[in-house]
């Protein structure tokens, strides 16, 4: 494991799968976002769930998370809820994910210290750091930010987390 990869600690369960046992072509449908909204509650509750606290998400049709953790202080979460279907890196279609648009990156301030990518049916996530950043490529068909999946975190979702998408908060 990496220095980098060492310093990616969101406190819960789950250990970075390194497996390289995946197709070599980048997944195709990671722009399609589904349900932002719905993305951004389940993505609190988990933030919630493993210690962060003052989470706040009024710009949640955005896909963005303001919550503060700990030493940390108050970091900024990009989430997407991605039409693939994925569970852990074994099974993601593709080598490569989709981040961001890169002319959206470059006007964020501030930068996101993680994106969070829910899969279809919003039973695991995968987290990506902001200091994989430099392992990141650009995509010059689309203008966007792709990174290698090696670099996600995947987590499950408990059956509370997910029941979070239906809440009207």
């Amino acid at each position: 494991m990496t220095d980098k990869q060492q310093r990616f600690n969101l406190n819960q369960p789950g250990k970075m799968n390194r497996l390289h046992q995946h197709a070599s072509k980048p997944a195709e449908d990671t722009a399609a976002v589904v349900d932002n909204k719905a993305a951004v509650r389940v993505a609190a509750k988990f933030l919630e769930d493993v210690g962060w606290d003052n989470i706040i998400t009024r710009q949640a049709s955005s896909g963005i998370i303001r919550a503060s953790h700990g030493e940390r202080g108050d970091v900024r979460v990009n989430v997407r809820h991605v039409t693939l279907s994925f569970t852990s890196v074994l099974d993601f279609p593709g080598s490569e994910i989709e981040v961001i648009g890169v002319r959206a990156y470059r006007w964020m301030k501030p930068k996101p210290r993680y994106h969070l990518f829910l899969n279809a049916d919003m039973t695991h996530l995968a987290i990506l750091s902001r200091e994989t950043f430099p392992e990141w490529s650009v995509n010059h068909h689309s203008h966007t930010y792709r990174c290698d999946v090696k670099y996600l975190l995947f987590c499950s979702l408990s059956e509370e987390q997910r029941d979070a998408a239906d809440s009207s908060q």
